[in-house]
């Protein structure tokens, strides 16, 4: 037709020709969108992810090493030599354990039976299988027929104190960090380890972290691999007593530390000996040392395995078990600092003090201070501080903090700790004005070049998919540590934010640019991006203040507790606290009591997870918000 056209350069021709065009086009696009749904059939989300990445509407964002790594037993040496070794002290060791133990030694882990057995193998996640070749889908299809020998081997090594050889054997995939691989430094040990194992850790995990619960063992400022805790709420204790100094015109050094393959140097005999003052039996700790000592793992790469390397230190990688172990084996830090305070979340430690502007050359002293003890700590437990990775910032008003940063200067053994404006703490970029700015201007690039992948198969995608899509790999991008910066942003920037959704509302109903978006919203029955931040912040307070956990945050809320107030919509609410500045206003204890306070009474004596479904309801049939 076209070429009709071409030769006769006739009206009637070129529009047939268009009309054939058209038609050719809307059945391409037809059969293209019934292909991609007759392939993303059904309702397995690995299934449905795995079909999107070969359709390429999702990246495959899985890296090949380059060849010149391609060598396992290289590879596998360098993971295994490649570890700090420090010999620590175990005479000091032996005698903080001896001086610091206050419990007597008599917890003993306890046989289990059928039933809890089943009801730890359901509930592994992971997909995973270790040397032996067995995943958990495996071992629930023999689940009925095999639960009694199963619960017969776990029940023998409990009693025996001792933990099986084959169980300790790893295999070790390697993946690429960054953006590619030069050398063998830029790849990171994935660790798979035997499933049975996994239900043998399940059970001494759960029995020793009721114990440490119990005889409140564990310390407040260790966040890490604890339900209730979490980066989020470190980060808002940390930020919180930070700008609490500020309205109380202070000024504030944290010192960000970093370890070097802290889970990975881990000295065994340390380790026992920890456990040991922790109150646990000589056949408890028999029965750990088992399961610590004698592991062994090989690298497998592109269908090629190397020999098996011994591990003689660390707990071991991809376990359950080995951060609860590593969380005991790092107590001692709760003592060391005498004037700084301190938060750890697994080995990321939070070292900071706040002082007045004209006490800065004292406070400066005492704050080396503390970090030499922390320095000398931890080589006396064979842990080893990386000056390169850590940081040191300087918070407090402006003007001071520009005037006074060139006589901020620590130093890790000999070498100096960058002074930095915005550094990385525990997943994302803070800086000292508290406003997050790099960090949502990442967030936003990033969302919008997912929101490109998808864009040019918004024709053969449903409305459904591409809601989903974009709520997955666009949005998401927004959800790490929104009760963290929420409160801290632009209006500037929270238009920016609600723009990259207002983009996704176009996409998914395919209207033009200045389309307006708003009425969308409801039909999707998502919430606007302000609001998806004050309904996730709304959850967390009220989890907190339900569970009164982490004690760190629930002892910053004070509430009213005026047995003679007659208005009984106020007895036991929150307090507002006093405050001078309006950065304030960006601080945990301000908003706890901003927006719980403008949370209905009738939801909040519901557990948390039916407080999560009415105020989702309030919100979602809600003209004017509640919050």
């Amino acid at each position: 037709a076209y070429c009709k056209f071409k030769h006769t350069k006739s009206p009637q021709q070129w529009e047939y020709y268009k009309a054939l065009r058209n038609l050719t086009n809307k059945t391409v696009k037809l059969e293209k969108k019934a292909f991609v749904e007759f392939k993303l059939r059904g309702n397995d989300p690995k299934v449905l992810w795995r079909e999107l990445k070969k359709l390429k509407v999702v990246a495959n964002k899985e890296k090949l090493i380059p060849p010149h790594l391609q060598r396992a037993d290289e590879i596998n040496d360098y993971f295994v030599d490649s570890i700090p070794i420090v010999a620590g002290d175990q005479f000091n060791i032996d005698n903080y354990c001896v001086s610091s133990s206050q419990i007597v030694a008599n917890f003993e882990f306890s046989v289990i039976d059928v039933p809890t057995i089943a009801k730890i193998i359901n509930s592994i996640k992971t997909k995973s299988a270790g040397w032996d070749g067995l995943n958990v889908d495996i071992i629930k299809l023999f689940c009925p027929n095999i639960l009694p020998y199963v619960a017969h081997i776990i029940n023998y090594c409990l009693l025996t104190n001792t933990f099986p050889t084959l169980w300790k054997k790893a295999i070790v995939i390697p993946i690429i960090k960054g953006a590619k691989a030069d050398k063998f430094s830029d790849l990171r040990p994935i660790s798979l380890l035997p499933v049975l194992s996994k239900v043998f850790e399940k059970v001494v995990d759960g029995q020793l972290r009721c114990y440490l619960t119990q005889n409140n063992i564990l310390p407040d400022n260790q966040s890490g691999f604890r339900p209730g805790y979490s980066c989020t709420t470190a980060l808002l204790n940390v930020t919180d007593d930070l700008l609490k100094a500020n309205d109380e015109n202070k000024m504030s050094i944290l010192l960000l530390l970093d370890f070097s393959r802290a889970f990975d140097t881990i000295n065994h005999q340390t380790a026992i000996s920890i456990l040991r003052a922790t109150g646990l039996s000589p056949n408890a700790t028999s029965l750990l040392h088992s399961y610590l000592t004698g592991r062994s793992q090989c690298v497998t790469l592109m269908g090629k395995s190397s020999g098996y390397r011994e591990l003689s230190r660390g707990v071991p990688q991809g376990s359950i078990l080995g951060p609860l172990l590593f969380t005991i084996y790092t107590l001692f830090y709760t003592s060391v600092p005498k004037t700084c305070l301190v938060h750890m979340y697994a080995d990321d430690m939070q070292l900071y003090h706040s002082f007045k502007s004209e006490h800065l050359h004292e406070a400066l002293n005492l704050i080396q201070s503390d970090l030499k003890a922390i320095e000398r700590a931890s080589l006396e437990h064979s842990l080893v501080l990386n000056p390169l990775k850590s940081a040191v910032m300087l918070f407090g008003n402006k003007q001071k903090v520009t005037d006074l940063k060139h006589l901020v200067k620590f130093r890790i053994g000999d070498k100096a700790v960058a002074l930095k404006e915005e550094a990385k703490n525990l997943g994302i970029m803070i800086d000292n004005s508290f406003r997050y700015n790099k960090l949502l201007t990442s967030y936003i690039q990033r969302a919008y070049a997912n929101l490109k992948c998808i864009f040019p198969h918004r024709h053969y995608l449903s409305q459904t998919l591409k809601a989903q899509l974009c709520n997955a790999l666009v949005l998401s991008h927004f959800n790490y540590c929104s009760q963290v910066y929420g409160p801290c942003i632009t209006q500037d920037m929270s238009a920016r934010i609600q723009r990259v959704q207002n983009s996704c509302i176009r996409l998914v109903f395919v209207l033009r640019k200045f389309d307006r978006v708003s009425s969308k919203l409801k039909e999707l029955r998502w919430f606007s991006m302000r609001d998806r931040r004050l309904f996730t912040a709304a959850c967390l307070y009220h989890k907190i203040i339900w569970n009164k956990s982490p004690p760190y945050l629930y002892r910053k809320i004070s509430f009213r507790t005026d047995v003679h107030n007659l208005n009984l919509r106020f007895r036991g609410g929150i307090t507002p606290p006093s405050h001078h500045t309006e950065m304030y206003k960006r601080s945990f204890s301000y908003n706890i009591f901003k927006v719980y306070s403008s949370v209905p009474d009738l939801i909040k004596p519901l557990s948390p997870q039916y407080f999560k479904i009415k105020l989702r309801q309030i919100l979602a049939h809600d003209s004017v918000r509640t919050l």
